[in-house]
C-alpha cells in the first residue's frame, strides 16, 4: 500500500507555477491535454543559474551571505508594496489565517490560476495512482488538517468563514474525496472527525506551548488522533495475511474498543473514519 499524505493549506499552490513563491523547484504542467514536466527551468540559463547559485549557497558563506541579503531585500520590498495596497478599513488577512497556508483553498476555484493549480493536483494525484496500480498495489490519499479547520474556537472559525464567503471549511477535502471516488482509490478525510474531536474535548491539535495554539505542525495530540485513524482505516482496507483487498471487500474492523471502531461517512473508500478516544490521563 501506498499512502500520500495531502496537506491542503499548501500542496495546491505548490504545484502552482504562478501561484508558487519557490520557483527553484521542478513544476508539472498541461500541454495539449497531457500533464508533463515543465515550469521556469525550461529555456532559461539565467534562471538555472540563478537557482545553482542559491543551492550552492549552503557550501559557500559568502554566497550563503549575498543570497540572505538579497533575501531580506526582497521581503523588505514585498512588505513595502503590500503595506502601501492595504486599507485601513479591511484587515490584510482574515482573523485566524495561518501564514503561508492559502485562504482560497477553501472556496471552488473561480479564477484560472486556481482552476489551474486544482488541475494540475488532480492530475499528479492521478498518475500517482495510475504508477500505484501497475505495480499491484493499493493506494491511499490522506487529506491532512489544518489549522483553522480544527480549532476548538468556533466563534473564530464562524468569523474567519464569514470573511472568506464560505459555510464549511471542507471543500478542498470533498474536493479530493470525488477524486477517489471517480478514479477509484481510497481517500481519508481527516478535517471534520478530527473537528468533531477538538471541538468536544476543546482542545488544540495543532500548535504548541513554546509557539501558537491553533497554528502550525501537529502537536502530541493531533499526531496521535490521527495516527490512530490512519492506522484504522489501513486495516480496514488490508485482508488477511497482509495483501489488500477491493473496496467492496474492505468490511469495517471489528469494534473492539473506541480506536479500533472505522465508521464510514457516506459511501465508498472516501469516508472518515470515527475518531479514536482519548487514552486515560
Amino acid at each position: 500500500m501506498v499512502v500520500l499524505a495531502l496537506f491542503t493549506g499548501n500542496d495546491i499552490r505548490n504545484n502552482s507555477v504562478v501561484l508558487e513563491g519557490d520557483k527553484c523547484r521542478p513544476f508539472f504542467v498541461y500541454r495539449n491535454g497531457n500533464l508533463v514536466l515543465g515550469g521556469p527551468f525550461e529555456g532559461s540559463w539565467s534562471f538555472r543559474l540563478d537557482c545553482m547559485l542559491r543551492f550552492e549557497s549552503r557550501h559557500s558563506q559568502l554566497l550563503n551571505v549575498l543570497g540572505s541579503a538579497r533575501s531580506v531585500l526582497s521581503q523588505r520590498i514585498r512588505a513595502a508594496l503590500h503595506a502601501r495596497t492595504a486599507t485601513k478599513a479591511r484587515p490584510a488577512r482574515p482573523p485566524g489565517s495561518e501564514l503561508g497556508l492559502n485562504d482560497l483553498v477553501y472556496r471552488p476555484p473561480t479564477t484560472p490560476v486556481w482552476r489551474d493549480a486544482w488541475r494540475v493536483t488532480d492530475g499528479e494525484v492521478e498518475m500517482m495512482n495510475h504508477e500505484v496500480k501497475e505495480h499491484r498495489a493499493r493506494f491511499l490519499v490522506v487529506t491532512m488538517t489544518n489549522g483553522m479547520q480544527v480549532d476548538p474556537n468556533t466563534r473564530l472559525r464562524a468569523s474567519y468563514m464569514k470573511y472568506i464567503g464560505v459555510e464549511n471549511l471542507f471543500y478542498p477535502d470533498d474536493h479530493i474525496r470525488e477524486l477517489g471516488e471517480h478514479d477509484g482509490f481510497a481517500v481519508l478525510n481527516l478535517a471534520r472527525p478530527l473537528q468533531a474531536y477538538a471541538d468536544e474535548r476543546h482542545i488544540y491539535l495543532h500548535g504548541f506551548t513554546n509557539t501558537h495554539f491553533g497554528s502550525g505542525h501537529w502537536n502530541a495530540d493531533g499526531h496521535r488522533v490521527a495516527g490512530e485513524m490512519i492506522a484504522s482505516k489501513v486495516r480496514a482496507l488490508v485482508g488477511a495475511g497482509g495483501r489488500t483487498v477491493a473496496p467492496e471487500a474492505a468490511a469495517p474492523a471489528a469494534a473492539s474498543g473506541a480506536t479500533d471502531a472505522v465508521v464510514e461517512r457516506g459511501g465508498g473508500d472516501g469516508g472518515a473514519l470515527a475518531p479514536p478516544s482519548p487514552p486515560p490521563r
